[in-house]
């Protein structure tokens, strides 16, 4: 076999990921290529069909556990955050690891010599990327856009490989171990992960993402619920309020013991910190979002122990 295979990797659960994920196959049908999309939601049948094989894999499987999160930094006008709490969703790098060992088997079965990942919010404005790509392979086992501001982050959305050279783990599905490894050596994000494996297993190139500039497209769809955390401020020993707007403006009440209210009009892309009192006194917190009620829970002991530990404000 002569071409080589581009593979989408896909979650889209709305209407408006789904019209990203055409917009993503359809920047990808490239001569000399073929296209394969793996999913964990149904496709459209018109979407299916520009693809040489669709795969749906019904089992998005996740796992909440805190030993698994790793922590954020976000930058506020005045504060600086680090949180594990930031993100509520449960850890979701098992799910994508199922796909890349379905692929890596499709692409043994049918013996593609290399091939090429690409995330369904990406869309690709030049081919010229994939074939690059393929000569890069020639020399090296992977390829990878690394983040400038972090040696060890990769982009996870666009990457390529020799399928000759796959990591054990990456073809061959392995939970157990891949959740040892990942807490043991503190391999957290996952893309820590992915990058350990393929330097133990090859010679991985990297290249910096910068030069990704005005090549691709990336629209990343962050739910409404991952945009706020409780934390605590140690100096003044404070529970603190940090909410980012990645919407049109919206107006928040922040509620402390059914009693005392903080008024917030956010404006889109902006963020917003404010301290609710001192920790020992809070015992409840109630955040509505436009009217509607978006989180209402006591702060038992446990909860506060957690935010200490797992999710710290600083002053700039």
């Amino acid at each position: 076999m002569n071409k080589d295979l581009i593979f989408v990797t896909a979650h889209c659960p709305t209407d408006e990921q789904v019209n990203r994920l055409r917009l993503c196959i359809d920047s990808l049908i490239i001569e000399g290529f073929d296209l394969a999309l793996i999913s964990h939601t149904h496709i459209p049948l018109d979407i299916q069909q520009k693809c040489n094989y669709y795969i749906y894999d019904y089992l998005n499987e996740l796992i909440d556990d805190d030993d698994i999160k790793h922590s954020e930094v976000h930058f506020g006008e005045k504060h600086v955050i680090k949180t594990k709490m930031f993100k509520k969703q449960p850890f979701y790098g098992l799910a994508i690891y199922r796909m890349f060992s379905t692929i890596s088997k499709l692409a043994e079965n049918f013996s593609y010599e290399k091939i090429y990942h690409v995330e369904y919010d990406y869309v690709i404005k030049t081919p010229q990327i994939f074939f690059n790509h393929k000569e890069i392979l020639n020399t090296y086992d992977s390829v990878f856009y690394a983040i400038e501001q972090d040696d060890n982050m990769i982009l996870g959305g666009l990457k390529s490989f020799r399928v000759s050279s796959l990591p054990d783990l990456f073809k061959n599905y392995n939970k157990d171990l891949m959740l040892q490894r990942i807490k043991s050596e503190s391999l957290k994000p996952l893309e820590h992960f992915t990058t350990q494996i393929f330097l133990e297993s090859g010679t991985p190139f990297f290249i910096n993402s910068k030069l990704l500039k005005d090549k691709v497209t990336l629209k990343k769809f962050v739910a409404q619920e991952l945009n706020w955390t409780l934390c605590y401020h140690s100096k003044i020993n404070n529970l603190g309020f940090y909410y980012v707007n990645f919407y049109k403006e919206e107006i928040l009440k922040v509620i402390v013991n059914h009693s005392k209210t903080f008024d917030l009009e956010i404006k889109d892309k902006k963020n917003a910190y404010v301290d609710l009192g001192e920790i020992e006194t809070v015992n409840h917190v109630t955040v509505l979002r436009n009217e509607t009620i978006i989180y209402s829970e006591d702060i038992s002991q446990e909860l506060k122990d957690k935010i200490k530990k797992d999710s710290l404000v600083r002053e700039l």
